[in-house]
């Protein structure tokens, strides 16, 4: 059985997974936390507590979908205009996908996905945008912003690998 759980406060979200094993044989679980943060420029962002973190850089997937508002009838009631405007979406994404094999065949930053990396500094900035997936990371981290003077500390608790 599993039960996922959040909850939304003034400064805190949390999420929770709760796993009950109904049977008799052992259950093998791996976990990860996906998320997107949006911050005032790359320039003014560290990341504290990631020092002996391995990763892998990993670049977002590319998709075809595309998430239409559920009011885009009424703001885009002629067809020119709804394929003007789907039609500006959507042209960006060839020019990614040849951008993405064009760097991989360069040696960019997309051909190294496969190695793994350890991070060095406990005081990161983060000076572009990024993606990537920790494979051992700590507990606790943060993520100060310093051009919207805030932080956001990721955590977690009980679910040791």
């Amino acid at each position: 059985e599993f039960k996922y759980l959040i909850t939304l406060q003034q400064d805190l979200l949390s999420s929770e997974l709760v796993v009950t094993n109904m049977g008799s044989s052992n259950l093998q679980l791996m976990g990860s936390i996906l998320s997107h943060l949006e911050v005032s420029s790359p320039n003014a962002t560290y990341a504290v507590g990631l020092q002996g973190s391995s990763y892998f850089n990993k670049p977002p997937p590319m998709s075809e979908f595309l998430i239409v508002p559920p009011n885009f009838n009424e703001k885009f009631r002629s067809n020119a205009k709804k394929s003007q405007f789907l039609e500006g979406i959507l042209s960006g994404w060839s020019s990614r996908e040849q951008k993405s094999t064009d760097e991989a065949k360069s040696g960019g930053e997309l051909s190294e996905e496969g190695v793994e990396r350890e991070e060095g500094e406990d005081y990161a900035q983060l000076t572009e945008k990024m993606s990537r997936i920790y494979t051992t990371a700590p507990t606790k981290f943060t993520v100060i912003d310093r051009g919207r003077r805030t932080s956001v500390v990721f955590g977690r608790r009980g679910f040791e690998e």
